[in-house]
């Protein structure tokens, strides 16, 4: 078993502790190793207990959140085809987080402390009845805002498993 601990710094935390089941040995990857395609290992998803492989580099605009969605249903590259990749949930993006210093995945994060240090999740709000928020992610300190308005621009950064 691997045992992930991702603790947000707001009222809510978005996961106290997550254990995933390990994946099989061929689906194990080494974090922030490159592979063929160009994605680079972020770790193992707390969502699947799979590999998780993040784009190389940020989207080149910051978005809002629907735009952020459509842009990755739509993203193709050279070994990407469309609809392969997608908007990380908000405890894949804490997966992200804690591994953005490993290998290929050093210094690919905006961790400015501007507005694209944040990051959209594709998690939007279960818990109330707005349904015009989604969670983010800010990368410079490692502050987790929760509930961010879905018409803000923030950075996105796509991801696989």
């Amino acid at each position: 078993m691997i045992t992930k601990r991702i603790f947000a710094s707001c009222a809510v935390a978005i996961a106290a502790a997550t254990t995933v089941p390990r994946a099989h040995a061929f689906d194990t990857c080494e974090i922030g190793a490159r592979m063929p395609d160009g994605m680079i290992c972020a770790g193992l998803s707390p969502e699947t207990g799979m590999p998780l492989y993040a784009f190389p580099a940020d989207a080149p605009l910051i978005m809002k959140w629907r735009e952020a969605m459509d842009y990755a249903a739509s993203f193709e590259s050279p070994g990407q085809r469309m609809g392969s990749l997608r908007v990380p949930t908000a405890r894949e993006l804490g997966v992200l987080y804690e591994n953005r210093n490993e290998g290929a995945l050093s210094g690919t994060f905006n961790e400015t402390g501007s507005d694209p240090s944040w990051y959209w999740s594709a998690t939007e709000d279960i818990w109330s009845a707005n349904t015009g928020d989604a969670w983010s992610w800010r990368f410079d300190d490692g502050l987790v805002r929760g509930w961010s308005h879905k018409w803000l621009k923030l950075s996105v950064r796509l991801v696989r498993n």
